[in-house]
């Protein structure tokens, strides 16, 4: 048995020095047909992403944004949700 200090920056064997390991990316699918979606911060970035893979799925798609913007199959929706009155 080895220690952890004894095997510090040190490649484990079988390994290539500075070598990366990851599982591979796969695609999953869904299917949300017939569901409804409200996505906030949905008119960019990580929002926005993910309020288009869910009405590629098949999701009918609310984006609230304080800045909302228009985007195919989306329903934009101005709205600042730090504000308790508006959602």
């Amino acid at each position: 048995m080895t220690d952890a200090a004894s095997t510090a920056g040190k490649p484990v064997t079988g390994s290539t020095p500075g070598a990366v390991t990851s599982a591979a990316p796969r695609s999953v699918s869904y299917d949300f047909s017939g569901r409804r979606a409200v996505v906030t911060g949905g008119a960019r970035g990580l929002g926005r992403g993910v309020a288009e893979r869910l009405r590629d799925a098949g999701a009918v798609v609310e984006a609230w944004d304080v800045d909302p913007v228009a985007v195919d199959g989306i329903v934009p929706v101005a709205v600042d949700v730090t504000s308790s009155h508006q959602v």
